[in-house]
């Protein structure tokens, strides 16, 4: 059987930070031999704010054990040139402009609040675009376990432009999504979730959200921006690799690793109870190599966790009519 020794993550945009996909790092160091994160940014100019740097690759790899390659790419869904608008908040830096729906938007988790606040533009820079179809075949050959995007307003077309990782073994999905337009002319959720929903992924969460009033900051917030979290639906893998046990045992134990690192231990139950329970006597034998260790060890995170615990002590209570 293969050994699960090597997981990729791609990260596109935020200057190098990867938000919560460092729950992968955090919970396969010492599980998984060789971890691997390739930063693709565009904008490299600015030292000061660009996780472009010595310390921030030897930050990842002391506290991670991670191997950080940093490309300098613009990815989108074509190749050619495109204008790059560089923002005095350099973080909202965009091939979009600021939409005009959003000049008025507010919130008081920025600093200023009003959104065209940080979105002036302070130089528009001409730079080559590229898609990840077109880097694989000419430069890196590789693609990734799992895909993370932070690339204001740019995430769907870097899915368009990605097919091979999306007809591929790519795991799950990280994004940016907006159900508000922030961007000019930009897609919204719905655009990114029908297009992964294609190709078989399921949106599981929300993982951090940004609200912002419309107008005058009074009343309720409209839900404007969040990190969404996609995983394959592991039928995917079972349709695709069934006369492989192989490669799919290999594949589904990847997916139920990456859903125990966000927290989703549920689905990973499902996934290997499906193939313990389709495959028992190959399951048998799979489960007493490397890989089935690390299954066992994310059966006993989900056993153990603090709110299972809590869960059960509650029921126990209602079953005594406490």
């Amino acid at each position: 059987m293969s050994l699960l020794k090597d997981f990729t993550v791609f990260h596109v945009g935020g200057k190098g930070g990867i938000g919560k996909t460092k729950y992968i790092f955090k919970w396969g160091k010492g599980k998984i031999d060789n971890l691997e994160l390739c930063v693709f940014e565009a904008d490299l100019s600015d030292g000061k704010d660009l996780k472009d740097n010595k310390a921030y690759v030897k930050q990842m790899y002391d506290n991670y054990g991670v191997r950080v390659n940093i490309l300098k790419y613009c990815v989108s869904d074509h190749n050619g040139k495109e204008d790059f608008y560089i923002y005095n908040d350099t973080w909202a830096s965009s091939l979009f402009l600021i939409s005009d729906k959003a000049r008025n938007y507010s919130s008081y988790d920025l600093i200023p609040p009003r959104w065209e606040d940080h979105c002036l533009v302070q130089e528009t820079r001409e730079v080559d675009v590229t898609t990840f179809e077109e880097i694989n075949k000419n430069h890196l050959k590789k693609h990734p376990d799992f895909l993370s995007m932070d690339a204001q307003g740019s995430e769907f077309a870097i899915l368009s432009g990605a097919t091979s990782f999306l007809e591929g073994d790519l795991l799950g999905v990280m994004t940016e999504v907006e159900f508000q337009e922030v961007y000019e002319g930009q897609p919204l959720f719905a655009d990114q979730a029908q297009l992964l929903k294609k190709h078989g992924f399921i949106f599981i969460d929300l993982i951090k959200t940004m609200k912002f009033y419309p107008g005058p900051r009074i009343g309720e917030t409209f839900l404007t921006v969040g990190e969404g979290l996609f995983l394959r639906d592991f039928s995917y893998f079972v349709e695709k690799y069934e006369d492989d046990l192989d490669v799919l045992f290999l594949s589904l134990t990847k997916l139920a690793f990456t859903a125990t690192s966000f927290g989703y231990e549920s689905y990973s139950y499902v996934i290997i109870d499906y193939i313990k329970n389709r495959w028992a006597k190959e399951w048998d034998v799979y489960s007493l190599g490397d890989n089935g260790k690390l299954v066992n060890d994310i059966l006993c995170i989900g056993k153990n966790s603090k709110k299972r615990k809590d869960h059960k002590k509650a029921y126990r209570k209602y079953e005594r009519g406490e």
